[in-house]
């Protein structure tokens, strides 16, 4: 991923076509200013480019957001330790709200090639928020005429056009992998993350993950590296000697583990964010 500012739209989108020339696979959304939200029309040049470039939006947390009103806003904590999940809430709201933005500022609507990831933000509270969106669609009272603007439900542009990237990930979400989107899961390790290497091993993560929630291989295989190979169009026949080298082998994740390596494995994250609030 590129990470470009968009505060200069003609500049961002020669840097753009650069880019696609370095094969470079997409660009990372930056944090956007309340004035001039991502939907706001000097963008779309930007968000045709993309798309006519058939490049990837990736957001990440802490990186990509609606507002850059999180950053420095936190009066000092009670103690260090306070800091990060003071710090959280804030950061992750702004970077999930970003989803409002797509949908709700019609930038899916007009832009239905446009292909977004949603990185290290979790991966269940997807499932909620769809359901939440598309009740405010067709089954609340929200004004219909919304629907000049979003000519559909929301699911379906998540359907169409969405993607997650799901560091982080956890057992509880492998096992609520079906209403999340098995073919929406696009599972990544990140250093210094517990699913890293330093915290005992992509595979004892992977296996915990994994192993207890029965995963046939043809899922796993989608969510360990086909879907990414096709959203970020790789070459699996060019990967193909890599993977039988570096692996890992179906039997060696997708068995339950004998014993529980907590810290190192599953890190016991509980299933967040997949309800209605």
């Amino acid at each position: 991923m590129a990470s470009i500012s968009f505060h200069d739209p003609d500049a961002a989108i020669a840097e753009i076509h650069r880019v696609k020339e370095l094969g470079l696979k997409g660009i990372t959304m930056p944090t956007f200013d309340e004035k001039t939200p991502l939907y706001a029309e000097q963008f779309d040049p930007i968000w045709s480019t993309i798309e006519d470039l058939d490049l990837v939006l990736n957001t990440h947390v802490a990186i990509s957001a609606t507002s850059g009103r999180w950053v420095g806003t936190n009066a000092p904590p009670p103690h260090p330790a306070c800091l990060a999940p003071l710090f959280r809430g804030v950061v992750v709201f702004y970077c999930q709200q970003l989803v409002d933005h797509l949908v709700w500022g019609g930038v899916f609507e007009r832009h239905p090639g446009l292909n977004v990831v949603f990185t290290e933000q979790g991966s269940a509270w997807f499932a909620g928020k769809m359901i939440e969106m598309d009740h405010s669609w067709g089954g609340s009272y929200l004004r219909r005429d919304v629907r000049e603007i979003v000519k559909r439900p929301p699911s379906e542009y998540f359907a169409r056009q969405c993607h997650i990237g799901s560091s982080l990930l956890s057992a509880a979400e492998v096992g609520y992998r079906d209403a999340i989107g098995v073919d929406k899961m696009m599972v990544g390790v990140d250093y210094p993350h517990h699913e890293g290497t330093w915290n005992g091993g992509t595979l004892n993560y992977l296996q915990a993950c994994f192993g207890p929630n029965n995963v046939p291989e043809d899922e796993a295989r989608r969510m360990l590296g086909e879907t990414a190979a096709n959203v970020f169009d790789f070459d699996p026949v060019a990967l193909a000697p890599i993977v039988e080298r570096v692996g890992p082998a179906p039997e060696q994740i997708l068995l339950p583990p004998t014993e529980d390596l907590f810290p190192r494995g599953d890190v016991r994250k509980p299933l967040a964010g997949a309800t209605i609030f």
